[in-house]
């Protein structure tokens, strides 16, 4: 269960929450210029911009949840549970590993038009990270400035799907999510007027009543649309610190607090983490579930040259 999207009315933002009922230890992580990548496929990434976002490092390679680069090309993994399906493959050319597909395209590719036809070829191979770490069920999240891509692998091979909402929340697939978004199409923020009958005087008893109807669960289907339709109805603000506030209380709307989720094993789902992908600035803000004071790190933290940091 997560949720991401863009703003991009004033500057360009991401914001994304992270929703699961456990933790691997996750940490804002920046990976240098230059850092040596080895990738499945066997392409060695030794030149690239720096990558700044959320990951678990593990014996010293950051394997990320979200990032992005200094080109502004931001991308994000969520759960895509009984849809993704990865290819049985050994490593060899083209062949991409999901835990490293992040690294993978935002070190080669500066735009979402580089990153769809960077990926026409790729196969997403089933390969782990180890023995004792199995693949999770993925799709992924591709913006710019300009425009926004889900990458969807499944049974019946790679999609690369255009975003015009520029929203993501996690399965079924973004088709699906499109097409559903037509039952709220009435939805607005101003009251409407009385279509229910002309022999009753219905009279609005509340502000808000516009809206009625919006999906108030914690679905990834209504997640969906109540980001989307909270995206496009909030005010667009001038400055940067305005829109980076715009992005948590948007966030804050498709949240799942503690208990409200449960797994079939009996785990409670949460927001472990919200963040804000502050892109014209070079910064990642993110406050987590049990420390809730926003906190950033930016660029321009990074420390010694080829070597990961950990915030």
């Amino acid at each position: 269960m997560c949720t991401a999207f863009t703003l991009t009315d004033s500057g360009f933002y991401m914001g994304r929450n992270f929703d699961l009922e456990y933790s691997y230890g996750e940490r804002p992580t920046l990976t240098p210029r230059n850092y040596p990548f080895l990738f499945t496929d066997g392409t060695v990434c030794a030149h690239h911009e720096m990558l700044l976002g959320m990951a678990y490092v593990r014996d010293g390679c950051p394997l990320y949840y979200d990032a992005m680069n200094e080109s502004g090309l931001v991308m994000a993994g969520l759960s895509f549970p009984g849809y993704a399906h990865y290819e049985k493959a050994e490593p060899g050319a083209g062949k991409v590993a999901p835990h490293e597909l992040i690294s993978y395209v935002l070190t080669q590719c500066k735009s979402v038009s580089e990153a769809k036809t960077f990926l026409r070829d790729k196969t997403i191979a089933d390969i782990p990270v180890s023995a004792d770490l199995a693949n999770t069920p993925l799709h992924w999240f591709i913006a710019d400035r300009r425009a926004s891509l889900a990458v969807e692998a499944m049974d019946n091979g790679l999609h690369l799907w255009d975003d015009p909402m520029a929203v993501l929340t996690n399965a079924p697939p973004l088709p699906f999510q499109f097409d559903r978004l037509r039952d709220y199409r009435g939805l607005s923020p101003d009251a409407g007027a009385n279509r229910f009958s002309p022999r009753m005087p219905l009279e609005c008893y509340s502000r808000g009543m516009g809206a009625i109807g919006l999906p108030g669960d914690f679905s990834s289907c209504a997640r969906f649309v109540r980001a989307a339709y909270v995206k496009e109805n909030t005010v667009t603000e001038p400055t940067p610190d305005g829109c980076v506030n715009r992005v948590f209380h948007i966030l804050d709307s498709v949240k799942v607090p503690r208990g409200c989720v449960r797994t079939e094993e009996g785990a409670d789902t949460a927001t472990l983490y919200s963040a804000c992908f502050d892109v014209p600035r070079g910064k990642f803000w993110y406050e987590t579930y049990d420390e809730p004071a926003r906190r950033c790190v930016s660029f321009s933290d990074a420390g010694a040259e080829r070597e990961v940091t950990v915030f």
